[in-house]
């Protein structure tokens, strides 16, 4: 009987909750964090293609169509390259920014 009582509660001891493993959590952070990071890097990379094909191709038509330099589909590609590039925000440089500008003008 005294057996049955100290292997039961041996037993409850060795059921950790996650919360008390901060290893645990850690890795998976990091984990997470490798993930994201290469999946920013895979789309980087994609966008990076797509994108020299499509200079190129807007490079032939402004060059047909002559239109203004600043108006033209070259220019298109750029903005476009410019809003992907912060959609994906590949080394999160966006967000730390902002929370740079925050700490400095916490009023604002």
């Amino acid at each position: 009987m005294i057996q049955d009582k100290t292997t039961s509660s041996s037993s409850v001891q060795s059921c950790e909750s996650p919360q008390s493993r901060p290893g645990i959590i850690k890795f998976y952070l990091q984990c997470k964090r490798l993930f994201v990071f290469q999946l920013k890097l895979y789309t980087d990379a994609f966008r990076d293609v797509v994108l020299s094909a499509l200079s190129f191709f807007a490079f032939l038509f402004d060059l047909v169509l002559m239109p203004d330099p600043q108006s033209g589909y070259f220019e298109k590609v750029f903005a476009l390259g410019r809003r992907s590039e912060r959609l994906i925000n590949l080394f999160e440089q966006l967000s730390r920014a902002g929370q740079q500008a925050v700490r400095q003008n916490p009023a604002a």
